[in-house]
């Protein structure tokens, strides 16, 4: 699924089946991306996860795999991936940021409700626009 780059940063949604799993899926995150040099952010709107995570593409296809069986998510979409050559999220093993859906279409300007597919296109446009889209949520609001 990924290249084989330094870094694989992939931006992902999906929905959760219930809004009490987002502190589990938090605390595994930050336990477990540390020992698999993965780091990131994720966004949740009350309906939707988005999140960016880096690191290298083998621990990027396990990480996948494994949030591809969590029934915490369904409808997992992979909307853009790229290559840099440095993190983005360095700092942070999981940045949370809590986002209503209109904020983050707004943040997007994207025409209507916000859906993976106008997402893809939005990302898949500029990628520089993601790591501006991404730094910009946890830069207006707390990174937890």
């Amino acid at each position: 699924r990924c290249a084989k780059n330094p870094l694989n940063p992939v931006v992902q949604i999906s929905r959760t089946t219930s809004p009490q799993d987002i502190l589990s899926i938090l605390n595994s995150s930050r336990k477990n991306n540390p020992e698999a040099s993965i780091t990131g952010v994720l966004v949740y709107t009350g309906r939707y996860f988005l999140q960016c995570i880096e690191g290298d593409a083998e621990a990027l296809d396990t990480l996948y795999a494994r949030i591809s069986a969590d029934s915490r998510h369904y409808d997992l979409e992979i909307v853009t991936e790229g290559e840099v050559n440095s993190r983005i999220f360095s700092e942070w093993s999981m940045a949370f940021s809590k986002s209503s859906e209109q904020q983050l279409s707004d943040t997007l300007r994207l025409e209507g409700a916000l859906s993976p597919n106008k997402l893809a296109e939005k990302l898949n446009a500029k990628s520089s626009f993601t790591t501006t889209l991404l730094r910009g949520l946890i830069s207006t609001k707390q990174a937890n």
